[in-house]
Parts: C-alpha cells; sequence; structure tokens
C-alpha cells in the first residue's frame, strides 16, 4: 500500500515475512497431484465429489456446502456458467458477501476490533461464476492499548490472502480497505463492515449524513454505519481541499501539478474533424463546439456514434412493426416484409414492457432483445415533432426576400398595401395595454440589464409618435405618415421585446392575464411580423444602427429560446451572429463615434446616438464572447477589432458611464460591470486564437500561458466569493423612466460573475481536454515521452471539470438565491443548458476511457488464463479496484447532475429535456452492461453482420466520419492496450484522490447499496407508436422511397416533369388542381389573397359539398405503369385539409379517344387504394398491402371525400414503354423507358431522380446537385437501374445544362450487372469502367463514344468532387 505524508494517523509497523502459502487445495497436496486452484472446487474434488478445503479456509456451513453444491452445478453447464458470467460482466457496482458473526458487540453482525485485539475481516468472495463460497478468516493484529492499527499491514494481508487468484472469472472484483470509497451496489454485509471498522477506529468521521435525495451532505450525529461518508474530515460546504486531513488508503494518492513544460510544436486539429452533417446540410464546425470535440476524441466519436446508430435503427423497427400490425387492408406505412410477422432480426424488434434488462437472453424466440436510447428519447422525439411542426408552420414566404420594393415614405403602392396589412395583423394579436406596458417593465428589469443594446428613454421617446391609445384599452399603430422607416424600425424593436418577454418561463399567468401556451403562440407570431418587417426594410441593402440592433435582439430570442431545442451553437447561429458583425464592420461600430467628427456637426448624431453605437459594438461582443469566441470562433483580426474599439484610451468602457450622465444610473451601473467583461473576452480570444492557428502548428507554452493569464483574470475580476457572501441590502435601483422598472444591480453582478466563471472554465477545460486527447495519440509511440504531460492535462481537466460542475450544481440547488433573483435567470439559463451538455460530454469521454481499460484488463486476465507463469499481479488488481470507483463517482456526479437539470430545466427548457433522457439512458448503461461493452456490441454488428441497415451506417459516416468499410477502429484503436497505457495506476490514484475531496455530489457509499437495474418507467408504451403514425412523413421518407425504388423499381407516374397533366375536376374554386403535380415543395404566404380567399398552394375546393367526393384525373406522362402507392401531401392545409381520400385508375388503349372523354363516371375505373384517413398538415406516404397491381394503367382519378385542400399528390408505379425491337437504339437511361434511381451520396440542392427524366429542363431547379465537399478526395455518386439488362452500350451522354458556376470538374461513368442482386453495392469491385475520368464544362453537353457489348443493368455516375449535372442519356440496347 503507497503511503504518502499526509498519512499521519498510520504508525508504521514491521511486520515479520510471512511463510508463501499453499495455493492448492490440501486433499491434492495430501495425494501430491496437480491441482488447478479454482474455487470454491478444485476440478479433481468436483469429479470425486470431495469437499474442497484450502489451507486458509475454516471449514464453511452446511448453507454455504449446499451453495457450492448448487455453484457445482452451474460450473457442469457451460450454457448456464455462460450466462451468469454474462449477466455479472462489466458491473460498476462490486457485490460482495460475507457469514455472520454472533458477537454480541458487531455493527450489523460484525466486530471490527475484538477483545483480543485482532480485527475480524470477511473474506472477500471470488465474482467466478465457480467461486461463490463465501467464507471467514481472522487476522491477528497486535493491538495494545491505543495504539492505531495498522491498516498498511492489513490491507496487505488482506489482498494477499484473501482475494483468490483467477484464471477463469470474467471480473476480478476488487477489495474495499477501510478507507476506500465505497462505489454504490456493494453488498451490505461488507459494506458495513468496513465502514463499521473505519467508524469504530476514528469515530470522529461519523459527522456525515449522506442525503441522497439532494446530492449534498449535512452534518448529524449519526453514528449508522451505512451514512458514513467516504471521505474523512470534509466540510460539506468546504470547496477548497487543500487543509484536508488523508485517510491512509493504497487507493489515492495526492495529485503533483507539473510546472514544466517544455516548447512543444502541436497539431492539434485536423478538419476531418470539425466537418459536421447535420441532415441535408453539411457544415465547417466552430474547433471546441461539441461535435467537434466529440469527433477529435475516438471514445467519445465511438460513443455518440454507437448511439446515433441505435436510435435510428430502433426508429426504423418502430416503424416496420407499425406497419406489420396495422389492420389488413391499406398500411400508411412502409410494409417492409409484406406480411403480418415482425422479422426476427434485432433491428426489427419492436420494444415492450417486458424490458427489463439491457441484455433479455430469455426472450420468447430465444433471440437477445436491448433496451435502446429511443426507448428513453420518445418523449422527446414527440416534443421535437411538435416544435418542427410549428416551426414550419411560421416560415416565412419567400416573397419577403430580395424584394425590388424600397420602404420610404413614397412607396411603390403594391408595398404600402402589403405593409397596411401586416400592421393590421399585428394590432389584431396584440394584448392590452396594461399587459404592454407590464410586459416592457418586466424586459427592462430582468433581461436588459444582460443585453443592454438601446438607450430605454430614447426608445420610450420613439414609441410615443408610433403608439396612439384611443379606446384606453388597446394600443395601435401610427406608421404611415412621415419618417416611415425609422417608425418601423422602431415598431420591430417594440414586437421584438414583448416576444422575447412572453416566452420568459417565470411570466406570471394570473398578473399578465396570459395562459402561458397563449403566451408562446404569441409571442411566435410576434417574432414572425418582426422577421417580415425586417425584410421589408431590407437591412442587408439599408444598413444602420437600429437594423443591427433589431437583429441582435432577433438572434437573443431565439438562443434563449425555451422552445430553443438546440443543445448547442449551431452552424445557423454562428452565420447569423458573423452576417450581423460584419454589418457593424460595414458601419464602423469598431471604431468610436469619437473618431468620426462628421457626427459632431449632425443635430440627430448627438450624445446619446454615439451612447448607442458604444451600446451596439460592446452588446455585439458580449454575444461573441458566449457563442462564438469560447468555442474557438475567434482569430487574430477579431482581437484586433476589439483592441481598435478601445483606440488610445484603454479604460474607454469604464469612462462611458461618466459619459452617461443625461442616461439613467442603471445603464451607468450596467457598463461599469461590462468594462470587465470586455476586457475578459479579448483574452480569451487571445487563448483560443493560441490554440486553434488555422494552418499553423500550436504552441504549447503559448497555450498554458494565456491559460494562466485567463484564469487569473477571471478569478480576479469575477470572484466567486462574490456569490456566496451576504449580503446586507441589495442595490435595487428605480428608473421612473423605463415605465418605473426596479433593477436589482446586486443580482445583475452576480449573474455576470457566474456567466464568465461558466465561460471561461468550460473553455479552458475544454482545451485541456483536447490536449489529453493529442497526448494520447503521441503515448501510443511514445509512452515514457509523453506519459507526464497526459498526467498533467488530464488531471487539470479533471481539476476545471469539478469546479465547473460545483459551479453548476450549487446554481441548480438555489445556493447563490441570496444575490440572484429568480426571474433574472432566464437571460441565462439556456446557456446553462450548454455547459450542462459539455459536461455530460466531458464524463462521458473519461468514463468510456475508464470503462475500456477495465475491458483491456480482462482480456488480458482472460488470454492469461491458463498461464501459470503469468498470474494476476497485486498493481492489476489495484487498478481494476480504483476504475470501479472512478466509475462509480463519474455515475454519481452525473446522476446529481441530470436529477438537478430534470427538476430546474427540464420542462421549461426542450434541449436539456432531451438531453436529460439521453443521460438516463448513458446511466442505464453504465449500471448493466458498461459503455465499453455497448460501444463494441454495436460496432461489432455494424462491421459484422446485416442487423444495422446500410443507409444507417452512411449516416453514420456523414455526421460522425466512421465508416465500416474501412478497418475495424475499435479493435485497432479502443481495445488496444497502447492507447490507454498511460492511463495508468499513479494517475488513477490522483482522480481518485480530487473526487473524494469533492463535495457537490452523493459520494459512492453503503447508502446506495442496492443498484436499481431497472429500467424508468415509461408512462405511456403505445404514445411514440401513436405519434410516429400520425407523423410518418418525417421519421420514413427515406425508407419509403428506398422500397419504392429499390424492391418496386416504382418512380412518380403523375409528376408534371414526365408529361403528367390535369384532363377533368370536379372544383377547384380556393386553388388549381394543376398544383398537385408540381415537382416543388409546397410553400404558405397567410398574408396573400385572391379573389376566390386566401392563397394556398395546392388543389382546394368549395365547401359543403353535395356530393359523396370532389374528383381530379390525371393523364400520366407514360405510355401506363403497374400501381404500388401514392404520397398525399395536406401541407399547410389545417383546418380544411381532405378528411378521406381514396385512388382509382383506369387504362385507357384506344389512341382516338380524346383525354376530356375519361370523366368521373367510368366503369373502367378500379379502386387501387382504398378510402384512408388524412391528417392536416402532413404527408401521408400509402403503400398497398397487396403489393404491386397485376394490371397497367395510364389515368389515375384521386377522390377527396367531402371536400377540402391537397397540396401535392404523386403516384408511383412501374413503367412499362411501348414495345420496341431487341436491338433497336433507345436511351436505358430513360425514366420514360422504365429506368430508376436506386440510390445516390447526396441530393442537397436538386434530386438524382431528375438525372433521367424528359428534356434538358429550364433551369438548375430540374437537376441533380449536391453540396459543396470540404475534404480531399471527395466524390458524389449517383447510381441508375436501366429499363433493360444491355446487350450494346453505344455512347454516354452527360448534360451540365445551366450548371455554369457549379458543374463537376471531373466525371467517371461505371457499369455492373446486377441482375440477381436486391440492392447493388457502390464500393463493389464488379464495377466496369466505362467512361473513365473526363474534365466536364458549364452547361453543355458531353458525348463519350463506347461502341462495346457490354451486359449491365446498372450505371454508376461519379462526379469529382461535387457539383450539378442535368441529364444522363445511356444509349444502346
Amino acid at each position: 500500500m503507497m503511503q504518502t505524508k499526509y498519512d499521519s494517523r498510520v504508525i508504521k509497523q514491521k511486520h515479520p515475512r510471512r511463510a508463501r502459502r499453499t495455493l492448492v487445495c490440501l486433499l491434492c497436496k495430501s495425494k501430491k497431484l496437480k491441482c488447478d486452484k479454482t474455487r470454491p472446487s478444485c476440478k479433481r474434488c468436483l469429479e470425486a465429489n470431495k469437499l474442497c478445503v484450502y489451507e486458509s479456509d475454516n471449514l464453511p456451513p452446511q448453507e454455504d456446502i449446499k451453495r457450492t453444491r448448487k455453484d457445482n452445478a452451474v460450473a457442469r453447464d457451460p450454457i448456464r456458467s455462460s450466462m451468469i458470467n454474462n449477466e455479472i460482466r462489466d458491473k460498476s457496482s462490486i457485490s460482495f458477501m460475507t457469514t455472520q458473526n454472533n458477537n454480541s458487540n458487531n455493527i450489523n453482525g460484525f466486530s471490527p476490533i475484538n477483545t483480543s485485539g485482532s480485527i475480524n475481516t470477511a473474506r472477500v468472495a471470488s465474482p467466478s461464476t465457480t467461486n461463490n463460497t463465501p467464507t471467514n478468516s481472522n487476522i491477528n493484529v497486535s493491538n495494545s492499548g491505543n495504539t492505531p492499527v495498522n491498516l498498511q499491514s492489513l490491507d496487505s494481508q488482506m489482498k494477499s490472502q484473501y482475494l483468490p487468484k483467477e484464471n477463469d472469472a470474467i471480473v476480478s472484483q476488487p477489495l474495499i480497505t477501510p478507507n476506500s470509497s465505497v462505489p454504490s451496489g456493494l453488498g451490505t454485509d461488507v459494506g458495513s463492515d468496513m465502514y463499521s471498522m473505519r467508524n469504530k477506529i476514528w469515530p470522529e468521521n461519523t459527522n456525515h449524513q449522506n442525503n441522497s435525495s439532494t446530492g449534498s451532505y449535512n452534518p448529524t450525529a449519526s453514528t449508522d454505519p451505512t451514512t458514513i461518508s467516504p471521505r474523512d474530515n470534509l466540510s460539506p460546504l468546504k470547496v477548497s481541499t487543500t487543509n484536508l486531513i488523508q485517510t491512509p488508503s493504497d487507493l489515492k494518492m495526492r495529485p503533483e501539478r507539473i510546472t514544466s513544460v517544455p516548447n512543444i510544436m502541436m497539431d492539434l486539429w485536423n478538419p476531418r474533424d470539425m466537418l459536421v452533417s447535420y441532415g441535408s446540410t453539411t457544415y465547417y464546425d466552430l474547433p471546441y463546439n461539441t461535435h467537434s470535440i466529440a469527433q477529435s476524441d475516438p471514445y467519445l466519436r465511438a460513443l455518440c456514434a454507437c448511439l446515433h446508430g441505435d436510435t435510428i435503427t430502433e426508429l426504423r423497427s418502430r416503424l416496420t412493426s407499425i406497419s406489420t400490425n396495422t389492420p389488413k387492408g391499406l398500411s400508411r406505412n412502409i410494409n417492409v416484409t409484406m406480411s403480418n410477422t415482425t422479422p426476427q432480426s434485432d433491428t426489427s424488434i419492436l420494444l415492450d414492457s417486458n424490458h427489463h434488462k439491457l441484455n433479455d437472453v430469455g426472450s420468447v424466440d430465444g433471440t437477445e432483445r436491448k433496451l435502446h436510447p429511443l426507448k428513453f428519447i420518445e418523449k422527446a422525439i414527440v416534443k421535437w415533432i411538435e416544435n418542427s411542426n410549428e416551426q414550419v408552420t411560421n416560415q416565412l414566404p419567400l416573397d419577403y426576400f430580395n424584394t425590388t420594393f424600397t420602404v420610404d415614405d413614397i412607396m411603390d403602392p403594391k408595398l404600402l398595401s402589403s405593409l397596411q396589412t401586416l400592421v393590421r395583423e399585428i394590432e389584431l394579436i396584440l394584448m392590452d395595454k396594461n399587459v404592454i406596458d407590464s410586459l416592457l417593465r418586466k424586459f427592462y428589469e430582468e433581461i436588459y440589464p444582460f443585453y443592454p443594446l438601446f438607450d430605454i428613454r430614447s426608445f420610450e421617446t420613439d414609441l410615443i409618435y408610433i403608439l396612439m391609445n384611443s379606446n384606453g384599452k388597446r394600443y395601435e399603430f401610427n406608421v404611415y405618415q412621415s419618417n416611415i422607416r425609422k417608425k418601423l424600425e422602431t415598431l420591430v424593436l417594440f414586437l421584438l421585446i414583448l416576444a422575447i418577454t412572453l416566452r420568459s418561463p417565470n411570466l406570471d399567468d394570473k398578473l399578465y392575464n396570459i395562459p402561458k401556451d397563449n403566451a408562446d403562440d404569441t409571442a411566435r407570431q410576434l417574432l414572425i411580423y418582426a422577421q417580415k418587417l425586417l425584410s421589408l426594410l431590407n437591412g442587408f441593402k439599408f444598413t444602420n444602427e437600429y437594423i443591427i440592433c433589431c437583429l441582435l435582439y432577433l438572434f437573443i430570442a431565439t438562443v434563449i429560446n425555451p422552445e430553443n431545442r438546440d443543445v448547442d451553437v449551431t452552424h445557423d447561429k454562428i452565420l447569423t451572429l458573423n452576417c450581423i458583425e460584419n454589418l457593424a464592420l460595414t458601419i464602423g461600430l469598431f471604431n468610436d463615434p469619437s473618431f468620426y467628427p462628421r457626427y459632431e456637426k449632425e443635430p440627430t448624431k448627438n450624445e446619446a446616438f454615439h451612447v448607442f453605437r458604444r451600446k451596439l459594438w460592446i452588446g455585439l461582443q458580449s454575444l461573441k464572447l458566449e457563442y462564438l469566441t469560447s468555442n474557438g470562433g475567434g482569430n487574430i483580426l477579431n482581437i484586433q477589432y476589439l483592441n481598435t474599439f478601445l483606440g488610445s484610451t484603454p479604460d474607454l468602457i469604464s469612462n462611458l458611464s461618466s459619459k452617461l450622465e443625461t442616461s439613467s444610473e442603471v445603464d451607468r451601473k450596467i457598463f461599469s460591470i461590462q468594462e470587465d467583461k470586455y476586457h475578459f473576452h479579448i483574452i480569451l480570444s487571445k487563448l483560443m486564437s493560441s490554440s486553434v492557428s488555422v494552418g499553423e502548428q500550436q504552441n504549447l507554452q503559448v497555450i498554458l500561458d494565456n491559460i494562466k493569464v485567463t484564469l487569473d483574470f477571471m478569478h480576479q475580476r469575477f470572484p466567486l466569493s462574490k456569490l456566496n457572501k451576504k449580503v446586507s441590502a441589495k442595490n435595487i435601483i428605480v428608473e421612473p423612466s423605463w415605465r418605473g422598472a426596479r433593477v436589482d444591480l446586486t443580482s445583475v453582478e452576480a449573474l455576470e460573475i457566474f456567466n464568465a466563471n461558466l465561460i471561461g472554465l468550460s473553455s479552458v477545460m475544454t482545451i485541456y481536454n483536447k490536449l489529453i486527447f493529442h497526448f494520447e495519440r503521441e503515448s501510443i509511440s511514445s509512452s515514457e515521452k509523453y506519459d507526464k504531460y497526459y498526467h498533467k492535462f488530464f488531471l487539470e481537466a479533471i481539476n476545471l471539470y469539478l469546479q465547473l460542475t460545483k459551479l453548476v450544481t450549487d446554481y441548480l440547488r438555489d445556493k447563490f438565491d441570496h444575490v440572484i433573483i429568480s426571474s433574472q435567470k432566464y437571460s441565462i439559463n439556456k446557456y446553462v443548458v450548454y455547459t450542462l451538455v459539455r459536461l455530460w460530454l466531458v464524463e462521458m469521454s473519461y468514463a468510456a476511457r475508464f470503462s475500456y481499460k477495465k475491458e483491456i484488463l480482462k482480456q488480458q486476465r482472460l488470454a492469461n488464463a491458463n498461464d501459470f507463469f503469468n498470474e494476476q499481479s497485486e498493481e492489476d488488481i489495484q487498478l481494476n479496484t480504483i476504475l470501479v470507483f472512478n466509475l462509480s463517482h463519474i455515475k454519481q456526479q452525473m446522476e446529481t447532475i441530470v436529477n438537478l437539470a430534470a427538476d430546474k430545466l427540464q420542462e421549461p427548457y426542450i434541449g436539456c429535456y432531451q438531453a436529460t433522457l439521453m443521460v438516463r439512458y448513458l446511466l442505464y448503461v453504465m449500471n448493466n452492461a458498461g459503455l465499453a461493452d455497448v460501444i463494441n456490441n454495436f460496432w461489432e454488428r455494424a462491421f459484422n453482420t446485416t442487423e444495422i441497415p446500410e443507409y444507417v451506417l452512411q449516416k453514420l459516416n456523414m455526421k460522425w466520419g466512421l465508416s465500416t468499410k474501412g478497418t475495424d477502429f475499435v479493435s485497432k484503436y479502443l481495445m488496444n492496450p497502447e492507447s490507454l497505457q498511460n492511463l495508468n495506476l499513479p494517475l488513477l490514484k490522483q482522480i481518485q484522490y480530487m473526487f473524494d475531496e469533492t463535495d457537490f455530489y452523493s459520494h459512492p457509499s453503503t447508502e446506495n447499496l442496492e443498484l436499481d437495474n431497472s429500467p424508468p418507467g415509461f408512462d405511456n408504451e403505445e404514445m411514440l407508436n401513436q405519434f410516429l403514425e400520425s407523423n410518418f412523413d418525417l421519421f420514413l421518407e427515406h425508407e419509403f422511397l428506398h422500397e419504392i425504388s429499390n424492391k418496386w423499381k416504382c418512380v412518380d407516374v403523375t409528376n408534371e416533369l414526365l408529361g403528367g397533366t390535369i384532363t377533368d375536376f370536379s372544383d377547384q374554386w380556393f386553388a388549381d388542381a394543376s398544383n398537385l403535380i408540381k415537382p416543388t415543395r409546397p410553400i404558405r404566404d397567410a398574408t396573400k389573397f385572391t379573389h376566390s380567399g386566401a392563397w394556398y398552394d395546392g388543389w382546394e375546393t368549395r365547401r359543403h359539398n353535395e356530393e359523396e367526393c370532389d374528383w381530379v384525373i390525371i393523364k400520366m406522362g407514360i405510355s401506363s405503369a403497374k400501381l404500388i402507392g401514392a404520397e398525399v401531401d395536406t401541407s399547410f392545409f389545417n383546418g380544411n385539409h381532405a378528411p378521406f381520400i381514396s385512388v382509382e385508375a383506369l387504362y385507357n388503349d384506344d389512341k382516338n379517344e380524346c383525354e376530356s372523354t375519361i370523366k368521373n363516371d367510368d366503369e373502367r375505373w378500379t379502386e387501387i387504394i382504398h378510402k384512408v384517413e388524412c391528417g392536416p398538415s402532413q404527408r401521408h406516404f400509402l403503400l398497398r398491402r397487396e403489393g404491386i397491381t397485376q394490371d397497367k394503367f395510364n389515368y389515375i382519378k384521386l377522390n377527396m371525400f367531402p371536400d377540402g385542400g391537397i397540396a401535392r399528390f404523386k403516384m408511383y408505379g412501374k413503367v412499362y414503354p411501348t414495345n420496341q425491337s431487341s436491338n433497336s437504339i433507345i436511351d436505358l437511361a430513360y425514366v420514360c423507358q422504365g429506368a430508376v434511381v436506386t440510390s445516390y451520396s447526396d441530393q442537397h440542392f436538386g434530386s438524382a431522380n431528375n438525372l433521367i427524366i424528359p428534356g434538358r429542363g429550364k433551369d438548375m431547379s430540374d437537376g441533380w446537385e449536391t453540396k459543396r465537399s470540404r475534404t480531399s478526395g471527395h466524390i458524389d455518386w449517383a447510381i441508375i437501374e436501366l429499363c433493360k439488362q444491355s446487350q450494346y452500350i453505344e455512347k454516354i451522354i452527360i448534360d451540365t445544362a445551366h450548371y455554369r458556376g457549379n458543374f463537376p470538374q471531373y466525371i467517371t461513368v461505371h457499369g455492373i450487372n446486377g441482375k440477381n442482386r436486391d440492392e447493388v453495392d457502390p464500393f463493389a469491385e464488379e464495377w466496369e469502367e466505362i467512361v473513365p475520368k473526363s474534365k466536364t464544362g458549364p452547361d453543355q453537353e458531353h458525348e463519350y463514344w463506347v461502341g462495346k457489348g457490354l451486359s449491365i443493368t446498372h450505371v454508376k455516375l461519379t462526379i469529382i468532387p461535387d457539383g450539378g449535372v442535368k441529364r444522363i442519356r445511356v444509349w444502346g440496347y
């Protein structure tokens, strides 16, 4: 046991060397036979049915003999033995067993110190399935008088004598010493005994009671050993650990800080780690954003991809199960199996309430069934969909962008009419006057102090000119007289202020007479109108200070919105803030107004205007500090702009308060706080720039110097001591000109201190974690060289992680409420959510490493199980033990944080709600299987089975950069012992010390004896299933189209691009039936009206239809087709949608019959899709249960019962062209001949299906175009199944019509014969080159002559690296 100078209570004693104990059983020893040393019974004793006794054992009692026999039976059954091994393996909890002692002085049946001075301790049982018999043994240690017992010697004897050597156990159970923390899940006996022993020896340690409900410790006088904290003499309110008395322990070591670091040049960043694919968007992320950090950490990357893939796969399984369980007849969902039985693969099993374990081997069908992340996050998915629908419903119409009109005193009549309509609609949704006045006052008190971007006195003066109050109850707007633009800018700011305030979670329903749901709806509408007005004002062309102010508040309204589901800074927020900064640079905000003498001669540019400009620049930089700079978004140029604003007067910001003599006292106080924040931004920008250095190496010494400066400045200017200091009286100022607002400046200052520490600690912690990843990779090749740096940065990161977590948990526990008022927390809570997610990622990064280190140790033990010369060392036993302790601490930390977050932030903040549910799943995994096991299991399935669908693997490759086409990174890196060789015992002991001396969470102890391995309760098992059925389009469009194109070889046969036309209809009063077959997605403009009524992009009929239904007849553009299904889109039709639809078809082969003669009552109509219900504003995918039709058709009739509206309609069928001779040269890749696009790499800007449609198109919208690539060696591809197997290929034409600046640099064309394959692998070796790599040009047809016999069924067009192609033509027969 390692002793430190802090183990002052241990008296070192020398003990005589013990004789080496015999490890074989007594029976084998007496007969001089070879013993396999298996416990509780060796193989020879087992076969001879003899009692097996070892030299150190006492004879077991009868009940233990029975248990031994039972264990022997298990040992004979390899299947049962394997199942038990699987059940107990990788548990981060530890199981111990002891026998009872009847001594009257026992605590929990155990006497730690008997009358003779001997210490009784229980022998720890091996976890092996063949060794479950607990026995007792005594260790006699001389203990005369009050001499302290030497626990070092005791601990050494316990490990050497009473921890048996294993050769077949899955997990080596660690020994708990009297001074070691006991992880949750300890067996009650030994856990109590050990703590009883420590309690007897050091009674002063009984003053800590574990409060599991709050995660904190409260002093009590309890002597119950189960409530003893594993820490010694640690005050629950104490943050510093420098003067704490340490308990003697071989499982922890006081950390030592390495101060001298050489000047090392590093390459910290790789572009592949910063590319993010989000849906159809791919972008280059900020270097220290959470996704970039996750990608740069190989363990966290594998875990995140595993969770992502498992969720998508299980979601697909859910949808499949919904399909197969619907009533007989038409399925609104895809019938993947075309049967009424659920597929037997792992990915097709619907989860049910019978899952109480992560791995349930005892299922009905004998297969292993898993509890997936989807089970935990299903409610979050429902909220996510509802929120997405609201965002879609409230999107801006395209007409408001890039307007050709200018808002001014003299404007175009059309623009004036649109403006009057907007203003009239805004007046209708406004609240009463007294409510608006209260909301403005609430904004001034709770939100403005943190985002002070304008002068309130000036704003209130401007409001007088636009707000009229004729009836005393409601406001009306006056914006049509002179100075219209200025009035509209004021109106926009007014709407944004109301919207931001209405979204506050602490809005009092009774005080403001607005129900919370109504307040949220009103806020959304006000934001939409504010955006419309901003679009009409065209701020990008007519940029001024007021426009920038409105744009900043629009940004603030988005980022602090509780309904915003983002848990990190997304690319659109990054682009928005950078765009606003560029606008600010355009009007010269980076210079103080005093640098522009012309302003002095302009009467309107008075001192208030100068202050306004300063506020805008400082406010913009404050937002950049939080959302860009802290994530590595700064650069040297930004630092120059920050310093330029200070100019020759570095204290300009502090002088700003003195220049606000004519302004409010609150403003002067606020900007005295902003001075420190601005300087902190400059310092943090230097730090982040030094640790990014795009295109250059990073200097380690420079980074560490900047870290020191940053932390020193933060501790000096933003001291946390102010948050804990009791205040006798708060500094509250009443501003009469702010509608009587009462601003608590004490709370404002406290929240700014808290926020600055969040930013600083999280930024530096992230840099240290990045250095961990770097030196971890470097240590693989040079372990000794980089070992000390790896240890240094690991400990520094843990230190800051614990500080940051302590700070956040104190905030969530309301420990700062004596200085912070709860109503002002709205302005900071969203950033707290961002910080929580970052903390959870850090915890999972550490936990994954500890879990993989345990897994590697386990594999090494198994590999050496039969090697008599390679027994498990004492160091390995300690290493495994301390890994379990560290994992248990991290679990407790995670659980504490997630419980607090759920209690305080989960309800109002959707992003926090999603994150907490996923963290609960991860906690469940850690309790039941272990992270390494779950990660390995998923990637084993991905690499070696077909259980994970190909499209899921493609998504994971794009999202996380992990592909199953290359090297198995799990075995090459994650399970490679060299990857974590420096995560060794000394480092883990120091981490354990730091965990033990931290007090923000309930430490693992015997209070947590029973580990809850059951999943949390799920309120409604069918909730997600029902929701998926009604929101099928949001999840399974890809699956539906994959089924249509790959399995059935079908296309949309009614599309107008293929020549589809409307031949007849019953009615189209509100919207034309021709809209049904448009290729574009429908849009909505709520402000647009026609003579008939509101404008809709779709087909809408009159109300009160006297007939059974309305109908429309569509003639296909192709010769004929067999039909498989349809898509009915009711987007934006809500309240006026079609309640039910059905589809009929007929085939007309009379060439002389006119189209107009095909009528509604034609007897040839055949029902293709039975009458089915439709929901509002949804896409309905309808697939025939009976499969594809036997007959061919060329006319479609869509029936709508009884009336209403449908936005788009698509009918899918397999094309059957007219008969042609077998050797006629035709376009084999032509949709009208029966060709179909089966797969593609990307179609971000244009569908790959456009490659094979008729004609050369009208613009870039009807071609195939991919997104821009950002990585070297990138390619995009599309695979087309030809209309028939070819015999001869004459030529291939690649058309880049209309693609003039975005055509691909090169193309290649390959062919393959995939006649007997369900799907063609795009990367199969059998692809044969038809057209070699060839240069392309803009807006032209490229003709490549082939002229040879080729028997192929598919062609693959590859574009290098990306771009757009209009058509591909493959001429042959």
